[in-house]
C-alpha cells in the first residue's frame, strides 16, 4: 500500500520535509541541539499526529517539535499516525492539548535511574550522552547522585534537581547541613547557592592552621 492510499488510523513513514505544520496551541516549538542529537541517534520513536487532505498533503496536528528536529537531523522518514481530521478549531485544540498532556516528562529521579541502568549495561558516559541527547556533565552528575543514598532520597522525596542533589554529596556525614540545604532548596531555592557557600576562616582560625 503506498503512502497516497494510506487510510486514517494507520502509521505512514513520511519525509518530514513534505509535511505541513498546522496551527498549534504551542506558540513556538524551540528545538535544542540536544533534542536534535537525540532524534538523529534514535529517530522519532513516537509517531506524530497528522491528517491527509484531499490533495494528498499531510498536515501535522501534534508533534511539530519532532518534525522540525527530524528535518534538522537529516532524517528522510518519520512515523506519522494518520487520523480523520475534524475541521473545527475546537477539535484541533483539544487534540493538541490532550496529546501534550499525555506525554508526561521524565522526572530527574527517573532520568538518573535510567542513566545508572545504562551504565550498568556497559554504556560509557559519552555513549549515554550521545544516545539520549544529554550533556556529558549531566550524565556524570546523575550517576554520581544515584551512588549516594542521601542525594537519591533528596530527588525522590523532595524533588530536588540533580544539580542541587549533587551538592549534598559534598556534605556527607553532616546531616544537619544537608537538612538545612534541603529546607532552603524546597522553600527558597533562589538562596540555595548562597546557602552552600562555606564562610572563609577568621583570623583566629588562620593562626591555628598556620
Amino acid at each position: 500500500m503506498s503512502d497516497t492510499t494510506m487510510v486514517a488510523g494507520r502509521i505512514a513513514n513520511l519525509d518530514p520535509h513534505t509535511l505541513t505544520i498546522e496551527d498549534n496551541v504551542r506558540p513556538s516549538a524551540p528545538i535544542t541541539p540536544a533534542f536534535v542529537q537525540s532524534i538523529k541517534e534514535n529517530g522519532v520513536l513516537t509517531p506524530v499526529l497528522g491528517h491527509r487532505g484531499n490533495d494528498g498533503t499531510v498536515t501535522v496536528r501534534a508533534g511539530q517539535r519532532r518534525v522540525y528536529a527530524a528535518r534538522e537531523a537529516g532524517l528522510t522518514t518519520i512515523p506519522v499516525y494518520l487520523v480523520v481530521a475534524d475541521d473545527t478549531a475546537a477539535e484541533r485544540i483539544v487534540q493538541q492539548m490532550v496529546e501534550n498532556d499525555q506525554r508526561e516528562p521524565l522526572t530527574d529521579s527517573d532520568r538518573a535511574a535510567a542513566f545508572q541502568q545504562l551504565a550498568f549495561e556497559g554504556l560509557s558516559v559519552t555513549a549515554i550522552a550521545r544516545r539520549t541527547g544529554t550533556r556529558q556533565k549531566e550524565v556524570k552528575t546523575a550517576i554520581a547522585v544515584t551512588d549516594n543514598q542521601a542525594a537519591v532520597l533528596a530527588i525522590r522525596e523532595h524533588q530536588l534537581t540533580l544539580e542541587r542533589a549533587a551538592v549534598l554529596i559534598e556534605f556527607d556525614g553532616d546531616d544537619d547541613i544537608r537538612a538545612d540545604l534541603i529546607q532552603v532548596a524546597t522553600t527558597d531555592p533562589a538562596q540555595f547557592a548562597h546557602a552552600t557557600t562555606k564562610p572563609a576562616p577568621g583570623p583566629s582560625q588562620t593562626r591555628k592552621q598556620s
